[in-house]
């Protein structure tokens, strides 16, 4: 199995959104990814947990894992952490600690993903220890026979910030779907 990935992470974006029918002009930093490769999970793939993150202190963190059926973490499945001045650094699996700081039921679906996180990257010097919390609990995304909980979260700690996670695998098992 193979995955390749690539991020414009910072990208100055402006435009209008329509709610309602009044428009209102936004602007600000967005972050743009694409994946591409066998479209293949492992066979013990259960789902994954994945995070943008863009930090106040002009660094953006990718981070995830993949959850496997047996509750340990597919070693394969790191992270990219990139400094201010655009330089990065891979971050290995054994680098990053994800672990939920609470949970949401949907009313949509009844499964019960994570609603928080505390993020350790050990990726020399001091760890980064970060705080995610959801800006709403409701962002579950259930369509095309597979339910995600997709959304924005704030970011507290050693930095703050925004940032964008993807959960997969919680109403349902991702395995055999890849």
């Amino acid at each position: 199995n193979a995955s390749y990935y690539y991020s414009l992470t910072r990208l100055e974006t402006s435009g209008t959104i329509t709610v309602g029918g009044e428009a209102f002009a936004v602007s600000g930093a967005t972050w743009m990814d694409h994946e591409f490769g066998t479209s293949a999970l492992g066979a013990d793939a259960l789902g994954w947990d994945w995070f943008g993150l863009q930090l106040d202190d002009d660094r953006e963190l990718m981070v995830g894992q993949i959850r496997r059926i047996g509750g340990d973490k597919d070693p394969y499945f790191g992270g990219l952490l990139v400094n201010p001045d655009g330089s990065t650094q891979y971050l290995s699996a054994d680098a990053i600690t994800i672990q939920s700081t609470g949970t949401w039921t949907s009313p949509h679906t009844g499964a019960t993903y994570p609603a928080g996180w505390q993020i350790t990257v050990n990726a020399g010097g001091d760890p980064l220890r970060l705080t995610l919390s959801p800006q709403i609990a409701d962002q579950e995304l259930n369509g095309g026979g597979i339910a995600y909980w997709e959304g924005t979260v704030s970011i507290s700690g050693d930095a703050s910030g925004y940032g964008y996670a993807e959960l997969t695998g919680y109403a349902d098992s991702m395995t055999g779907r890849f």
